[in-house]
């Protein structure tokens, strides 16, 4: 048994989080484990070309190989949160002061990259959530971001039937989670998919937005 599955939150699974000041028919598209120097910048062409901003979630060291594509997520209008430093667990079953240090090296080494951006808040690999994580998330005062909706694309890929039945089920107020890191033979087929998805989504009358600080988890 995965012992990291007892402490996955129940938010991930079940209902949307609430969100303060919600635009109407808004939801939030979000990307982690990125970024991909092969795969972030087809999404990036993708998401400019249907006029939607999304939010990624990097791994700090990560995107510190590429710079250059944290500059551009931010200038098309995207924002950026911390998906960890290196996206491994041991810090889960440190002390509190071994993650804190390790989530605070997080936001240093992204703001070191693109100085003066605000982070709209952290995403734990794998959506493990922790008491000692929920403590020190709080005295940080940094938002613990989940998700409602996912597809378990990083696991099997995305085909178009399954994109569609996946976006079929999106309702405003959603936090949809999908990856920017993808097995190659995966990447062009999750690109159409995420395409299919994003256009349903407009027809039926969905807007998309990035996350920011304006908005309340609980």
């Amino acid at each position: 048994m995965n012992p990291l599955k007892h402490w996955l939150a129940p938010t991930c699974r079940s209902r949307a989080p609430i969100l303060r000041q919600l635009p109407s028919q808004s939801i939030f598209l979000t990307f982690d484990d990125g970024p991909c120097p092969e795969l972030t910048p087809l999404l990036l062409e993708l998401l400019s070309e249907l006029k939607v901003r999304a939010t990624f979630f990097v791994v700090a060291k990560t995107a510190a190989k590429y710079p250059a594509l944290l500059q551009r997520i931010l200038s098309d209008g995207h924002a950026l949160g911390s998906h960890s430093l290196d996206h491994r667990y041991g810090a889960f079953f440190s002390s509190e002061g071994v993650l804190q240090t390790w989530i605070q090296e997080s936001f240093d080494l992204l703001h070191s990259l693109v100085p003066k951006t605000e982070m709209v808040g952290f995403r734990p690999p794998a959506g493990v959530v922790t008491p000692p994580l929920r403590r020190v998330l709080s005295e940080m005062k940094i938002p613990l971001i989940l998700w409602n909706r996912r597809s378990y694309d990083a696991v099997w890929g995305l085909s178009q039937a399954r994109a569609l039945r996946h976006a079929k089920q999106w309702r405003p107020g959603d936090i949809v989670l999908l990856h920017d890191r993808q097995r190659l033979r995966h990447q062009k087929d999750f690109v159409n998919s995420v395409h299919s998805m994003i256009q349903n989504a407009q027809k039926n009358g969905l807007s998309f937005l990035p996350l920011s600080t304006d908005l309340t988890w609980q």
